[in-house]
């Protein structure tokens, strides 16, 4: 948790922005490297907690 605190004081972000940043990379590994995206949402976000 240290390390998201860091990169949200750093940025200025928000909690929920890290999120949305979450879930955009993760469409764009699918999008890119579809080979590499098996898992599917729900098991991507599992063990994030909030």
């Amino acid at each position: 948790m240290e390390d998201l605190k860091a990169i949200m004081d750093t940025s200025g972000s928000t909690l929920h922005d890290e999120f949305v940043v979450f879930g955009v990379r993760y469409e764009e590994l699918c999008h890119n490297r579809s080979d590499d995206c098996k898992l599917g949402r729900e098991a991507y976000a599992r063990n994030v907690y909030t």
